[in-house]
C-alpha cells in the first residue's frame, strides 16, 4: 500500500493505514455530530436532549478510543512482524500509542526479553510559522501555528 503497511495473509485483513483506523474515523465523526446535536438542543432549551445527545458523544469517545487501541495493536503487528527481536517500528500510531509501545518495548528490554547495544529516539520536528501582518506593516507579525511531526525509531540488539 502507499503506507507501507501490508499483511500477507490470504484471509480478509485490513491493508493500509486508512482501512486500520476506518472504525476510529466513524466513532470520531459520529461523537463530533452527537455533540454538536447537543449544542443545538442545549441552545433551545431542550435540556433533556442535550444530555442524550452528550451521553452518546460520550459513548462514541469510549469506541473511538478502543477502535484505535485495536488499530495502534494491528500497525504494530503488521510493521513489527517480519522485523527482527528487538527492533521496534512506531510509524503510524499517534504520539501516545508510540508512547505507550515504547513503554512496553523498553519494559521487555529491562526484563532480559532483548540485549541492548543500540537505541536511536529520534525526534523530528516541523514549524510552520502562521504570518499575519499587524496592522499593515510587513516587519511586525503576531498569531504563531506549530505543527508538529514526531517520528520515534527505537532499535534494541
Amino acid at each position: 500500500s502507499a503506507n507501507g503497511i501490508v499483511d500477507d495473509d490470504d484471509d480478509y485483513e485490513p491493508k493500509s493505514y486508512e482501512e486500520l483506523r476506518q472504525d476510529a474515523i466513524h466513532h470520531y465523526r459520529q461523537q463530533k455530530r452527537y455533540f454538536e446535536q447537543a449544542q443545538t438542543a442545549y441552545r433551545h432549551g431542550m435540556k433533556a436532549a442535550a444530555s442524550f445527545y452528550a451521553q452518546q458523544g460520550h459513548l462514541q469517545n469510549s469506541q473511538l478510543k478502543k477502535a484505535n487501541r485495536l488499530a495502534a495493536e494491528k500497525i504494530l503487528e503488521i510493521r513489527n512482524g517480519t522485523l527482527p527481536k528487538g527492533v521496534l517500528d512506531l510509524h503510524g500510531l499517534f504520539v501516545n500509542e508510540a508512547i505507550s509501545a515504547l513503554s512496553k518495548f523498553l519494559s521487555d528490554f529491562k526484563n532480559g526479553k532483548y540485549f541492548l547495544s543500540y537505541l536511536s529516539l529520534d525526534f523530528d520536528f516541523y514549524a510552520f510559522v502562521q504570518r499575519y501582518p499587524k496592522g499593515g506593516n510587513s516587519d511586525h507579525w503576531q498569531g504563531d501555528s506549530f505543527g508538529w511531526w514526531t517520528e520515534v525509531k527505537a532499535s534494541c540488539y
